[in-house]
């Protein structure tokens, strides 16, 4: 996001003032990194949402992304469709620079070399996890055709199941900013480091809305179950899938598997819970649509 100089700097200068100015610099980036990748996320999922190929491959790009970010972004958006994923941000020199993610069973290098029939890409490259691809911005479109088909024929449906580990249950009065700081302390998330995963136990669902220009989102709030008004028990904001929260209707009490991020809009930042999966509470967290168990 800037200028890595001003980290080495912070870690090798020996003035406590020099310090205490350079740490602030750098916890103000951060900050707006966050941001940034907040709200690439969101349209990076929208976008993703009204591809009809997301069910074998994701390949989003857009030219206000910004480089820095893409990379995280294609990480969320390879999570939440369990396929392989690239996040591209679009230049003003017409080329579409960014990264990719995969899951278990399917080589990303080995995917790009096949669609690179016809010198498709400026240059690519990385290894079966993760990988970066330069290319026309006009070629964004017959890459994600191309991706989509291969991975369609190497890597069968009945592979495709993603386990969820639970890493905790967490009470909603637990679920906030500071427990998303020491989250923060985790990253980066990535392959052998992913985002930790929670279980919320017995929570009542509440302001159920469908949202996204092709409906393909709900947003919702989790509340502690009582007699009391929704608006007076300590609730979470949530928002997932429209295949994962579609059997679920106000009022319903479950057990739901979620990951907690920021949500940035208009300079205000909440604490939000992603949601994974659902099920009636006590129940076993069943199978979910994109084939994700969780046990």
């Amino acid at each position: 996001m800037a200028d890595a100089q001003t980290a080495f700097e912070l870690l090798t200068t020996a003035e406590p003032q020099r310090a205490q100015a350079l740490a602030q610099q750098v916890d103000l980036e951060n900050n707006r990194r966050r941001e940034l990748q907040a709200q690439v996320t969101f349209a990076a999922l929208e976008q993703a949402q009204a591809q009809t190929e997301r069910t074998d491959a994701v390949v989003v790009a857009d030219p206000a992304w910004h480089q820095g970010v893409v990379g995280i972004v294609a990480n969320r958006i390879k999570d939440e469709f369990a396929v392989p994923s690239f996040v591209l941000a679009i230049g003003a020199d017409g080329l579409a620079r960014g990264s990719g993610r995969s899951v278990a069973g399917y080589d990303l290098v080995e995917g790009l070399r096949a669609c690179h029939q016809g010198a498709l890409f400026e240059r690519f490259g990385g290894h079966a996890f993760a990988a970066g691809v330069t290319l026309a911005a006009a070629h964004v479109d017959q890459f994600r055709l191309r991706l989509a088909a291969h991975v369609a024929q190497t890597l069968p449906v009945a592979a495709r199941k993603q386990v969820l580990a639970i890493d905790a249950e967490l009470r909603i009065d637990a679920a906030g900013h500071e427990l998303l700081t020491l989250l923060d302390s985790l990253e980066p998330f990535g392959k052998g480091n992913p985002r930790p995963t929670f279980l919320l136990r017995g929570v009542q669902v509440h302001d159920l809305q469908v949202v996204g220009k092709d409906r393909g989102w709900v947003r919702c709030a989790f509340s502690e179950p009582g007699r009391q008004a929704v608006w007076a028990r300590k609730s979470l904001a949530g928002f997932g899938a429209f295949a994962v929260l579609s059997e679920v209707v106000k009022g319903d009490v479950v057990d739901a598997v979620i990951r907690l991020e920021r949500n940035s809009f208009r300079g205000s930042v909440t604490v939000q819970a992603t949601v994974q999966a659902v099920a009636p509470a006590g129940s076993r967290v069943a199978a979910i649509e994109r084939g994700a168990m969780v046990g």
